[in-house]
C-alpha cells in the first residue's frame, strides 16, 4: 500500500513542486496585499470611516450642553 503512494509522488518532478509552492505564496501575498490596501483606503484620515467618527463627534457636540468651568 505504501509502496503505490510513494510511485505516485515520484512521478512529479521536484521543479514542479517548487512552482506550485511559489504560486501559492505569491497568489496569497498578493491577496493579502489588496486586503491591507482596502483597509488602509478606508481607515485613512478622510476615509470612510474617519467620516463617520467625525460626524458622530459633531452629532454629540450639537446635543450636548457646552461644558462648564470651575473657574467660571
Amino acid at each position: 500500500m505504501f509502496n503505490k503512494m510513494k510511485i505516485k509522488q515520484r512521478g512529479v518532478k521536484i521543479y514542479v513542486k517548487i512552482y506550485v509552492l511559489a504560486g501559492i505564496i505569491t497568489f496569497g501575498l498578493i491577496i493579502f496585499s489588496a486586503i491591507s490596501f482596502s483597509t488602509l483606503t478606508r481607515l485613512k484620515v478622510n476615509g470612510e470611516i474617519y467620516a463617520r467618527i467625525v460626524k458622530g463627534k459633531d452629532l454629540i457636540a450639537d446635543i450636548l450642553p457646552p461644558p462648564e468651568y470651575i473657574i467660571e
